[in-house]
């Protein structure tokens, strides 16, 4: 079973039933699967297909609320510089503030893939890619410690195109 087949049987169920926690049940068979084919049985967070997928779905709503409210920002914040800033814009230029005023507690990789901009010109960037970002680093920097962690490039990054092969 493949994602793939996964996405286009929930999308014979309809995305709409998704959101309202009725998902397909081949997300959690597809876990379950995952689950029986682990060749040593690390400490996971979800012990089922059950647990994973209601995480999942729960996971998607918070997302889809979070860019609701960025693009609501968007569309209703003010579009010259010398008015000021909608209070959720402005606290998430602090948080921003926040991440770069702590950079260097974050690991070489992550100052160097995800601190490659100066503050500034993050602050430039709209208000979904800073959501974006922020989430980006709290990410990488939570990534498995103890083995050998997977490249900074692995990980979601929404706010700049990939490095491209020279």
């Amino acid at each position: 079973m493949t994602y793939a087949d996964i996405v286009t049987h929930q999308d014979e169920l309809g995305w709409t039933n998704f959101i309202r926690g009725r998902h397909s049940l081949q997300f959690q068979i597809a876990y379950d699967q995952y689950l029986a084919d682990l060749p040593t049985k690390e400490k996971l967070k979800y012990k089922s297909g059950k647990t994973w997928t209601t995480a999942l779905v729960a996971a998607s709503l918070k997302l889809l609320v979070e860019i609701w409210y960025a693009r609501n920002d968007q569309c209703n914040s003010p579009d010259t510089e010398d008015t000021t800033m909608t209070p959720r814009i402005r606290e998430l230029h602090n948080r921003v503030h926040e991440v770069y005023q702590q950079r260097m507690d974050y690991s070489e990789d992550i100052r160097v893939k995800l601190f490659d901009v100066s503050l500034d010109q993050r602050l430039q960037q709209q208000p979904l890619q800073l959501m974006k970002w922020i989430q980006t680093v709290d990410i990488a920097e939570k990534g498995p410690r103890g083995r050998k962690r997977a490249p900074v490039y692995s990980y979601f990054h929404p706010t700049r195109p990939p490095d491209l092969p020279q």
